[in-house]
Formats: structure tokens, sequence, C-alpha cells
């Protein structure tokens, strides 16, 4: 959101922030030159809330907002159609819209459900809404590096360095990931490495020493770049997924990646042309494709350079920013 903030003001657009008092969204918004708006949501269709956020959209002529929670239509989509803004655009990359009554009443609320996934398109037509007819498909892009030179090749003795990354909740899986590392840790010699935070972060440091999973957890870190300049593999579990930017990341720099068909996954990673796609929880597949990589520096080599390819044509960061700006006509 900020990355995408600061490439618009880069444009010339005027940029307003409204988020929760304190949030982290909101300190980040203060290093640009930007307005903030602080404000506690409260219910949805808070009149209170409605109200404030009218008069403060008021003073913007030919607004565009961009929406990016349900809470954020039933308050802000409100109020902005009512202030008489441009144009609403309600950003989803996963399901954020169930097959509800109080849901669909947030449709006259938008104009474009901006989706990162064709795999949403596809789950949203299956409700018999329209929503698909209001729908756009534009990637979040991702800055990629001028250059992917890495050895694939590695030091006799030095182990093999499988990260993953992300939110630390049940839906990610991290524990089939810890699985995976301990079955062939046996094997193989892997230093694991899991770059997030979330409510399972305990659950999955004693799971991994149960399984005697070698596995560093690195808790929150500012950026994974760092991180995948060491990595040799790229390994994601989770089960669901818009198209997720850490596999985005990794393939820009010719990481090798094994994930799992989750969400729009599959418009990202092509099995065995990019890197390796499995079935969600299919631990033995996932086990056995991680297995291939760790055997074959041949292997990791023409599929992370494929990767870099894949990246570079139809997933850079400033393609997606010229398709948003599209979006405002």
């Amino acid at each position: 959101m900020f990355k995408t903030a600061k490439a618009l003001q880069e444009k010339g657009y005027q940029i307003a922030l409204v988020a929760r008092p304190n949030s982290k969204i909101i300190k980040k918004f203060r290093e640009i030159d930007s307005e903030v708006f602080p404000l506690k949501f409260g219910s949805d269709f808070n009149p209170i809330s409605i109200l404030k956020l009218y008069k403060y959209f008021r003073k913007f002529e030919n607004a565009y907002l961009i929406l990016n929670f349900n809470k954020d239509v039933s308050i802000a989509g409100i109020a902005g159609r009512l202030a008489g803004a441009k144009k609403i655009i309600f950003r989803n990359g996963f399901p954020l819209i169930h097959n509800k009554l109080k849901h669909k009443m947030l449709l006259p609320f938008f104009d474009i459900l901006l989706s990162n996934s064709r795999a949403l398109v596809e789950h949203y037509r299956s409700y018999s809404w329209g929503l698909e007819n209001k729908m756009k498909v534009i990637y979040n892009g991702i800055e990629t590096e001028a250059s992917y030179e890495r050895s694939y090749e590695k030091v006799s003795g030095q182990p093999y360095v499988v990260l993953g990354a992300g939110r630390l909740t049940r839906i990610k899986r991290f524990d089939v990931f810890i699985d995976i590392i301990s079955r062939l840790n046996k094997t193989f010699p892997i230093h694991a490495i899991i770059a997030g935070d979330g409510p399972e972060i305990e659950n999955l440091k004693l799971l991994s020493i149960s399984l005697e999973a070698d596995v560093e957890f690195l808790g929150q870190v500012p950026s994974i770049q760092h991180l995948l300049k060491n990595a040799d593999i790229f390994l994601h579990t989770s089960r669901n997924e818009g198209v997720p930017n850490v596999v985005m990341e990794a393939m820009s720099c010719g990481i090798p990646v094994i994930a799992t068909n989750a969400g729009g996954t599959n418009e990202l990673v092509k099995d065995f042309v990019n890197g390796f796609l499995c079935e969600i929880d299919d631990i033995d597949g996932l086990t056995h494709k991680l297995e291939l990589f760790l055997q074959d520096s041949k292997l990791r080599k023409n599929l992370g350079l494929e990767a870099c390819k894949t990246i570079k044509s139809s997933f850079s960061f400033h393609h997606s920013i010229d398709q948003l700006e599209k979006l405002f006509e």
C-alpha cells in the first residue's frame, strides 16, 4: 500500500490516508508528504464515522478511493459515494466478500473490485451477483533487480538454505513446512529459515523441536531481500492466497520455488517450467519436489532463471502502477 501510494505521488497525485489511530500504516505514510486522517471506524455502517469521513472527503475534488477491507466499504465507501468521489476501488487479495446479505449490501458503494488473482474472479462468479462484471485483475508487481547473478552450486559441507516467509497463522500451514524439513533433514544438510510473526509462532517452535527440524525463526522482518540473497530454495505451503508477493520476490531473485496451488499461485508458478507446484497439504508431493531441487543444481538453476524471466515480463511493479492508473480514466 505504501509503495503504491509513493509511486502515485511521484506521478503527481495528492495522497491522503485514512486509518486507525497509531496504526503502523499511519507511521509509514508520515515518511512521505501525505495527508493523514486518523479515525476509529467503529462498527459497520457506523453513522458517526460515515459523517466524519463525508465531511473530510468533501474537501477533495475528483477523489479516487482505494479501500482494503469490508469495513472500509461500509463506512468510507458510503461516505465517498455521498461526497461525490469520482471512483471507488475495493481491493481484494483474497475473498473478503462472502455469500451473505450484509456483504451484498456493500455492492452500491464501490465501482471496481480490484483483485491480484483471476482465481478470485472465478470464486466470486459462483455467487451469481454479477460481481465479476465489476472486477479488474492487476497483479501485485514487485520491483525487480537489474541482475539476478547467483550461484546454484553448493560448497561441500555447507547446508542448503530453505526459506519460508509470511504471517504465522494456521492458514499458512508452516506446520507442513516444518514437517517437510524434518523428513529431509535426515538425508540432506538443510538449514531452514522462517521469516514472520503471528499467533502460531510458539506452537511452531515447539513443533520444530519435537520433529528435530533445523528451523530458525526470525520473527517479523522489515524486508526479506537480504534473506533471498543467501537462500537456495523458497518453500511456500499456504492454504489460501491471492498471488503471493513473497513467492514473486523469491522468483525475482532467481530462487527456485516450491509452492502449493492456493488461490492464484498457479497464475505465477508453472510446474516444471519456472518452479514446482503441488496440491494443498500434499506433504509427500512437496517433500518429493524439494528433494528433486536438493539433488540437482542444474534443475535449480534452470527453473530459477525461468522464474526471473516470468517476473520481469509480467509482474513488475511499474507495470502494475501503470495498470492501476488506467482505472482512474
